[in-house]
């Protein structure tokens, strides 16, 4: 990686940090609260990864990461999380179903994150050494953030940037 395409990463990862701690700190907020008392918040049920490479995506998600896969089509492939559903789909497929153009083209780098839940820091630095052994590109090892999570940050094939997380409660 040369010196300005890390230079833009960690430009990225400070923007992505800074907002996080926005977002802990509005979580904080009585008007916040009072809105998630009145409506019950909203839940997200799915989180879908967009790509032009299925096979290696879930290649990926699959095999390095270790999630086990629940159903799967040509187009399409959910993996099993304690949470919320997780999904990589094709981008072909929906400009094909939506006529949308923005799922054209090429896609590269951090165009989505997810953080995976653990609950503990051992499931973290377990996680973090299997897949560095499976050769998984980090740009973190495992380490306690400035807003009190234990984090690991990884690259998918697609460029996206993950983390691994263990919050303290």
């Amino acid at each position: 990686m040369n010196r300005c395409n890390f230079k833009m990463m960690k430009n990225i990862v400070l923007a992505f940090c800074i907002t996080i701690s926005i977002l802990i700190s509005c979580k904080s907020n009585e008007k916040h609260k009072q809105f998630h008392k009145e409506n019950k918040g909203i839940e997200i049920e799915l989180t879908t990864i967009f790509t032009n490479d299925l096979d290696k995506m879930k290649l990926f998600f699959n095999e390095k990461m270790g999630l086990s896969i629940i159903d799967e089509n040509p187009e399409f492939v959910e993996f099993r999380t304690s949470g919320s559903r997780f999904s990589i789909g094709l981008r072909n497929f929906m400009f094909k179903t939506l006529k949308d153009s923005t799922y054209l083209g090429n896609r590269k780098g951090a165009a989505v994150g997810i953080g995976f839940n653990f609950s503990s820091k051992e499931e973290v630095d377990s996680l973090y050494k299997k897949m560095s052994n499976n050769d998984v590109l980090f740009l973190q090892k495992p380490k306690l953030m400035s807003w009190n999570e234990y984090t690991a940050f990884f690259k998918d094939p697609d460029g996206n940037v993950h983390e691994l997380i263990y919050k303290e409660k």
